[in-house]
């Protein structure tokens, strides 16, 4: 016999070694794995690839009838549509039905609803994928950035997709698409983000969970959570408030789902308010390090010497100096100037000379303000902030305090920059601009409307 003629081995795709393949046509095809096995047997019979070929469609029915047999899984009751589709080889070359085969019902609709108003952004894949199983996502997916690039990369063909076998249970796998696996390289922490981008994406994070049957009570706790951060007292404080809740948030939301895997979960509604201020603190403190770090660099940048005083020192040392030029010609001793030893002055000479020494204080320039009570030191220059606790005026309290390293604290207890008090101010877009006398940003203590006016309008 040719060689051509035999027929090829009936595989058996109920060993573990067809798996995977099984996997795949169950995922693909919407099938159980029974019928998973039954399609990919009749796929191999009407492609010709086994005992019943094209080219020989006289077969022996009780050798097609030993296979199936030889073919059944131990343990198993044969199946009366398996052994039907198997004995009889006419029937089983003729192309199937795809909807019974492939488990397909067929598709029903409403025909009085129509397509809604507003639709809903999907979120990527992987976002879905994470809340359905009950684990933290970052609330990034939901952001207008993260739903953008979820449009970009859901729009591909499922037969160009990437598929990935994923463990589902012990001893058992999953085929998924590889993009609902993978995290996006663009994703950011919920405390990376800014508060209006944040505040977005929880709506559609509550849709979402919604979605994936959270459940009503855990539902709400997150509406309320959200909730209550956004009518927060510390909000009021602008910037510094949104960080110490957005940073709260972060560390809540995955500290919920941390508590969620150990079966210890909480109510995430009720804001800790110990640890929102332990938090703020903390903010404050990086903030107050980094501002020292930058005066460091800016002061260890200011003696560091340029390329161009670098230049001019070494043309000074090649330079000849004065008293080694040929046409240089040293001087001789000045002469020593006579003074007539009668103490006799001239009228004029000896009024110009006491007005000029007995100049009154209101000529020279007018003490710079204390930033503090806003009063100027003019017995006490050299002292740049005095312990008062009250204005020069007495009307009312200072804004500011200093601390124990002689920092201005505003009353939320904040470091206020120091250079931006002083008449030449500050120019860095990183420091704290707010004066120290009534805590407008707008000037500093020198130009602070509540601060003591010079002596004199002569001085300014």
């Amino acid at each position: 016999m040719d060689h051509h003629d035999e027929p090829l081995p009936h595989p058996n795709f109920a060993l573990p070694g067809f798996a995977a393949l099984v996997e795949l046509t169950m995922l693909a095809q919407q099938m159980d794995q029974d019928e998973a096995i039954v399609f990919l047997e009749q796929r191999w019979v009407q492609t010709g690839l086994g005992g019943i070929r094209p080219d020989q469609p006289e077969a022996n029915d009780g050798e097609l009838r030993r296979d199936g047999v030889a073919r059944r899984r131990p343990g198993r009751d044969p199946s009366p549509e398996r052994d039907a589709l198997r004995g009889n080889p006419a029937q089983a070359a003729q192309p199937a039905d795809p909807a019974p085969a492939a488990g397909l019902q067929p598709i029903t609709f409403d025909p009085d609803v129509r397509i809604a108003t507003t639709l809903t952004a999907r979120p990527a894949d992987y976002a879905i994928k994470r809340i359905e199983a009950r684990k933290h996502v970052p609330l990034w997916y939901f952001t207008r950035e993260g739903l953008r690039e979820a449009a970009r990369t859901v729009r591909q063909a499922d037969e160009n997709d990437t598929l990935a076998v994923t463990k589902a249970e012990e001893g058992q796998v999953t085929v998924r698409s590889a993009g609902s696996l993978a995290a996006s390289k663009n994703a950011k922490l919920d405390h990376q983000l800014t508060y209006n981008e944040f505040m977005y994406a929880k709506n559609l994070f509550l849709t979402a969970i919604d979605n994936a049957k959270w459940g009503d009570d855990t539902i709400d706790s997150f509406n309320w959570f959200f909730h209550h951060l956004d009518n927060h007292p510390i909000r009021e404080e602008g910037e510094r408030g949104e960080k110490a809740l957005l940073l709260y948030a972060s560390r809540a939301r995955t500290d919920w789902h941390d508590k969620l895997a150990l079966r210890k979960a909480y109510n995430i509604a009720t804001i800790n308010e110990d640890l929102l201020a332990k938090i703020a603190r903390e903010l404050d403190s990086r903030e107050v390090r980094m501002n020292l770090e930058q005066m460091d660099q800016a002061r260890s940048n200011r003696f560091q010497p340029t390329d161009r005083g670098r230049q001019f020192t070494r043309e000074a040392r090649r330079r000849p100096s004065r008293s080694a030029s040929p046409r240089f010609t040293p001087r001789g001793p000045r002469p020593v100037r006579r003074r007539s030893r009668s103490r006799e002055r001239s009228p004029r000479r000896s009024h110009s000379h006491d007005n000029k020494r007995r100049r009154p204080f209101w000529n020279n320039k007018a003490a710079p303000v204390c930033p503090k009570c806003l009063g100027r030191h003019e017995d006490r220059p050299d002292r740049p902030v005095c312990n008062a606790l009250s204005l020069w005026d007495n009307s009312g309290a200072t804004y500011c305090t200093c601390d124990q390293q002689g920092r201005l604290l505003n009353k939320s207890g904040r470091v206020l920059c120091w250079d931006f008090q002083r008449p030449r101010g500050c120019s860095s877009q990183g420091h704290n601009h707010e004066c120290s006398g009534c805590g407008d940003t707008n000037h500093g203590a020198q130009d602070c409307p509540r601060r003591q006016q010079p002596t004199s309008p002569s001085a300014k």
